[in-house]
């Protein structure tokens, strides 16, 4: 990977500075979080030494080298190759883009040639590429591949900071759709700690008492035949969260062949995040998308049985 040097000597009025603090008020264009990943990956060095831990204090004097690498691994969309990635809203410091479901959002490791939405984010808006981290620029959210839906990009530094912030302290509002086996209480409220599978570690699970604390919320839309269609709204944001929160409880999503198995109705996970609202710079914004072809196909085929009264507001 190519690489970028910036070099740096500390002044006297910097002195006893957390590194990536000081780094981020010397080259404002990046944010805390981005030089703390610079320094994890070992692309930082203070007198020629690499440095671990992002804690370390600036001395007067010290000579800081910053390897920016250049994110060079967008691989290029032929013109008729738009990866089913819409543009929903656009403001000067970010995005709201429509994730399709099968498209990964940035690549799993530096040698995979699986195109992404990183790609397609690099093609279409080349400026952002020193938005956040250098592999995933503009990011500062996920969602699994095969889940479709809302996600935000950041355009800028500024905007990535603020949204990571904001999904930390839980100020950004998410709405998800999910098909479930079976038939669950009409709502309720699932609060289980999630930890990572010991024996699959592709999976994370509710079994073992320990992990991080998830929180999700969920109202039944539809009851279907053997199934249902349910509005979820996850206050925490851990990893496969709606899905294993629902296995939990005894309603796997239909589809999800991690945690439940594959189904002739749908080739991925019957989840969809509809709906994020948030307040930035003061101003209140919500945007919202339909359910896709497949999902709605798919409630189509399981027969509606007793739908259920749902406020509208």
């Amino acid at each position: 990977m190519k690489m970028e040097k910036t070099i740096l000597s500390v002044l006297p009025e910097d002195t006893l500075k957390r590194i990536d603090t000081y780094l981020s008020e010397k080259l404002p264009k990046f944010s805390r979080s981005f030089f703390k990943n610079l320094i994890e990956t070992a692309n930082i060095k203070v007198n020629n030494a690499v440095i671990s831990k992002p804690g370390y204090n600036v001395k007067l004097n010290d000579i800081i080298e910053v390897f920016f690498p250049l994110y060079e691994n967008i691989q290029m969309l032929d013109e008729n190759q738009d990866l089913g990635v819409r543009v929903i809203y656009e403001h000067k410091d970010f995005l709201i883009l429509y994730k399709p479901a099968h498209l990964i959002v940035h690549k799993p490791h530096l040698k995979s040639k699986e195109l992404t939405l990183v790609d397609w984010i690099g093609h279409n808006f080349k400026d952002l590429t020193d938005v956040g981290s250098t592999d995933r620029p503009g990011i500062v959210h996920r969602l699994d591949k095969d889940t479709s839906g809302l996600i935000i990009v950041a355009k800028n530094n500024y905007a990535h900071m603020t949204f990571a912030a904001m999904f930390k302290d839980r100020l950004i509002s998410k709405t998800y759709y999910a098909i479930v086996s079976g038939h669950p209480e009409a709502s309720g409220i699932i609060n289980e700690k999630i930890s990572r599978d010991p024996i699959n570690r592709n999976k994370m699970s509710t079994k073992y008492g320990h992990g991080r604390d998830a929180l999700t919320y969920y109202k039944v839309i539809k009851y279907l035949k053997n199934s249902a269609l349910v509005q979820v709204n996850p206050i925490t944001g851990r990893t496969h969260q709606i899905r294993v929160h629902f296995l939990a409880i005894g309603h796997p999503l239909i589809g999800d062949i991690l945690y439940n198995e594959s189904s002739k109705l749908i080739d991925r996970q019957a989840l969809h995040a509809q709906r994020l609202s948030f307040v930035y710079d003061d101003i209140y914004y919500s945007f919202s998308i339909n359910l896709p072809e497949d999902m709605a196909k798919l409630i189509d085929k399981l027969d509606v049985g007793n739908e259920i009264s749902v406020d509208k507001n």
